[in-house]
C-alpha cells in the first residue's frame, strides 16, 4: 500500500521556464513568458448564475471555462493542465541554463543540460535527417534468418524502447502478492488498439486508410522508393493485423482472470518453438527468471510463432523498419516530426497545432532524466522544511488512524491487529525521494539527440528490470 502525497512532485516534476533562449545551442530563438501561478481557490472561477443544485459542475467551474478554453496545442485542459503547464515553465528555466556550456556546470547540469540542449537544436537535428536511425534499418534489413529476429527485438525494445511485437517486463504475481514474476505481453501494433485493426465502422476503416498512408510516407520519408514504400506499407498492415485478431480486447485485459497465464520457460517454449525465447532474454539482460513467466495472452504468442514460421522475411523487414522509424519520428527532422503529429495527434486525437519545441524537449528531457532534473528542480522550487511538514502531518494522521482502529466496537482483536498491521505498512512518498536515482553510467552527447534517447531509455529498462524482480 503507498500513500502518495503532494501529487508525487516527481511526476510533474520537471517542466518550466524564466529565459529568452536565443544563443547557442538551440538556434532556436523563442521567448517563452512566465505562466501565472494558479490560484489555489478561485472564486471567479465559479458561475453563480447556475442553482449549484441543478448543475453542480457548471456552478463550481463554468466561468473558468469560459475564460479557458482548450489550447490549439491540446487535447483537453483543466486546473490540472495548468498547473502541470506552470511545473514545465519551472523546469525549462531549469533546463535553459543548464544548456548553456559552463565550466561552473556541475556534472547533473552537465547531463541533463546537453539532454535539453541537443532536443532544442533544430538546425543540427534537421541536417541529420534520417542518419541517426541508419545503423538500425541496415541491421534489420541485413537480418538473413529468422532465427535472428529474437535478439533483435530484444535490442529493439531493451536499447531504444520501440515497442515491437509484445511487451517484456515483471509483475506482481496476482496470486502471490509477495512476489514478482517475469511478464510477456501483447503489443507491437502502430495503432492504439486492436478494435482499430478490426472494427467495421467507418471512423475505423478511415483510421486504417490513414495508418496506411501515413506508413507509405515515412517509409518515402526514410528513402525508399515509392514503389517500395507502398508495398512495405500493406504489408505492416496485413502483419499488424494479424496480431490484432490473436489480441484480447481492453475488457478482457483488465480482467486479472483472463490475463492470468503463468509458464515455466520450458512450457513457454513449448507453446512458441520458433521464437528463441533463450536468445531474447539473454541480450534482454533479464534477471534469472525463475520457474514462472506469465503469459498474458497465450494466443497472442502462439500467432507470433506462427509468424516466424510462415510470414515473409521481407515482410519482418517492413514490420521492424517501420516501428524503428515511428520510435524515432518524434526527433528526428522537420519531416518526419511534422508526419508523426499530424496523424498520430491531429488526425488521430484532434490536437489542432503540435506543441512549440520548448514544450516538447522539456517533457522529453523530464522523461528521460527526470531525477536528475529534479535534485536541482527541488532546490529551487521546493521549500527546504516542506517535506518534513508534511511528513510529520502524515505521521500524525497515520497515530490517529491506528488509534481509532484500537477504539473500534465493532472490530474483534484479531481483525484489530491485522488492520494495525496493515497500516505499519504503508509507504508514503512525499515530494521527492529519499534517495535520488544514480544516472553516471547514462552517456549523454551534446549533438546527436536520438543516441542520447537510447542511453536513457536503456538505462529505464534494464533498471526496471533490475528493481522490480
Amino acid at each position: 500500500m503507498r500513500l502518495r502525497l503532494a501529487g508525487s512532485l516527481l511526476a510533474l516534476l520537471v517542466l518550466a521556464p524564466r529565459v529568452l533562449y536565443s544563443q547557442e545551442p538551440t538556434r532556436e530563438s523563442i521567448s517563452v513568458p512566465e505562466p501565472i501561478a494558479p490560484k489555489m481557490f478561485d472564486v471567479g472561477a465559479i458561475d453563480t448564475s447556475v442553482n449549484p443544485c441543478d448543475d453542480f459542475y457548471q456552478y463550481a467551474c463554468g466561468n473558468w471555462r469560459k475564460a479557458n478554453p482548450i489550447p490549439r496545442d491540446q487535447t483537453s485542459w483543466d486546473r490540472f493542465g495548468e498547473l502541470a503547464d506552470r511545473t514545465r515553465w519551472l523546469a525549462y528555466d531549469l533546463l535553459a541554463d543548464a544548456a548553456k556550456p559552463s565550466p561552473s556546470r556541475t556534472p547533473l547540469q552537465q547531463k541533463y543540460g546537453d539532454f535539453f540542449a541537443a532536443c532544442m537544436d533544430v538546425e543540427r537535428v534537421n541536417a541529420r535527417g534520417i542518419q541517426p536511425i541508419l545503423p538500425l534499418l541496415k541491421r534489420i534489413n541485413h537480418l538473413e534468418k529468422r532465427s535472428q529476429i529474437a535478439a533483435l527485438v530484444a535490442d529493439l525494445q531493451g536499447k531504444y524502447a520501440t515497442d515491437v511485437l509484445f511487451g517484456f517486463g515483471s509483475t506482481q504475481d496476482a496470486k502471490n502478492a509477495k512476489q514478482q514474476i517475469a511478464e510477456l505481453t501483447q503489443g507491437g501494433l502502430g495503432l492504439p488498439d486492436r478494435d482499430f485493426y478490426l472494427s467495421d465502422d467507418a471512423r475505423a476503416k478511415e483510421i486504417r486508410q490513414q495508418y496506411v498512408e501515413h506508413v507509405t510516407k515515412m517509409f518515402l520519408l526514410a528513402g525508399d522508393p515509392p514503389s517500395e514504400a507502398v508495398k512495405e506499407a500493406a504489408g505492416v498492415m496485413a502483419f499488424e493485423t494479424d496480431l490484432a485478431r490473436a489480441s484480447q480486447p481492453l475488457v478482457d485485459v483488465h480482467n486479472p482472470a483472463k490475463t492470468y497465464h503463468p509458464l515455466s520457460v520450458v512450457q513457454l517454449r513449448e507453446l512458441a518453438p520458433e521464437f528463441d525465447w533463450g536468445r531474447f532474454f539473454q541480450v534482454s539482460g533479464a534477471p534469472k527468471l525463475g520457474d514462472k513467466i506469465n503469459i498474458e495472452s497465450p494466443d497472442f504468442i502462439e500467432r507470433i510463432d506462427d509468424d516466424m514460421k510462415n510470414a515473409d522475411l521481407a515482410v519482418w523487414h517492413g514490420y521492424l523498419r517501420w516501428h524503428v522509424i515511428h520510435a524515432a519520428a518524434p526527433w528526428l527532422s522537420d519531416g518526419f516530426a511534422k508526419e508523426n503529429f499530424h496523424f498520430y495527434a491531429q488526425f488521430l486525437a484532434g490536437q489542432e497545432e503540435q506543441k512549440p519545441r520548448w514544450r516538447r524537449c522539456t517533457s522529453l528531457t523530464n522523461e528521460m532524466l527526470g531525477q536528475t532534473i529534479g535534485q536541482d528542480w527541488v532546490k529551487r522550487n521546493f521549500p527546504g522544511g516542506s517535506k518534513l511538514k508534511v511528513q510529520k502531518l502524515v505521521a500524525s494522521l497515520e497515530a490517529a488512524l491506528d488509534e481509532d482502529i484500537r477504539q473500534l466496537d465493532w472490530m474483534g482483536a484479531a481483525t484489530k491487529a491485522e488492520a494495525r498491521k496493515k497500516l505499519a505498512t504503508v509507504r508514503e512518498e512525499i515530494g521527492y525521494p529519499d534517495v535520488w536515482r544514480d544516472y553516471s553510467s547514462v552517456k549523454i552527447m551534446r549533438g546527436n539527440l536520438i543516441a542520447d534517447i537510447a542511453q536513457a531509455s536503456a538505462f529505464e529498462y534494464h533498471r526496471k528490470l533490475i528493481a522490480d524482480w
